[in-house]
């Protein structure tokens, strides 16, 4: 047995044709219309880690952290605030701070601040587990400030003792 359908009841809409076309241009408008971009920032901090060049160059046995902060809009400047922590006989003891290190961003289209002379001098050689820490206060072109803040994920050991101060 055969099921048919009135070929009538089938091209019959219920909504009018006007009023589907003007809801559909309507979710077009709204889905395509341009959106103002929220600036988006964000900040590595590497690893704590020994200054090879340093090392090479000088004869210096430096740790050094390096930070950067990117945005998607152009940066004014950057204010840091940073710190390596160590673990010294099984406590985590912040070893050295850097406050309020002021950098202006890259001339090239001044989206990135790099930080690459936070940096202690090795007390002794001794290995110690070190991890980083940063907070950023990010002043935008259009007068917008962001606050971040991140870490180097994990400890990493180095054969640098600093002794807390």
């Amino acid at each position: 047995m055969s099921i048919s359908l009135p070929l009538k009841q089938v091209f019959k809409f219920k909504v009018p044709g006007v009023l589907a076309l003007a809801i559909f241009a309507g979710q077009f408008l709204v889905n395509e219309l341009p959106k103002v971009k929220e600036p988006l920032c964000k900040i590595d901090v590497e690893r704590p880690h020994t200054s090879t060049y340093l090392k090479q160059r000088k004869n210096l046995e430096i740790l050094k952290l390096n930070v950067t902060t990117e945005c998607t809009v152009p940066q004014e400047f950057t204010i840091l605030n940073a710190d390596i922590q160590a673990i010294v006989d099984n406590v985590q003891i912040s070893v050295q701070r850097f406050d309020n290190e002021l950098r202006v961003p890259d001339e090239k289209g001044r989206f990135k601040a790099k930080y690459r002379d936070l940096q202690v001098d090795c007390d002794s050689l001794e290995p110690t587990m070190y991890f980083g820490q940063a907070q950023a206060e990010i002043h935008l072109k259009n007068g917008e400030v962001e606050k971040l803040s991140g870490d180097s994920q994990y400890f990493v050991s180095q054969d640098c003792k600093i002794d807390a101060k």
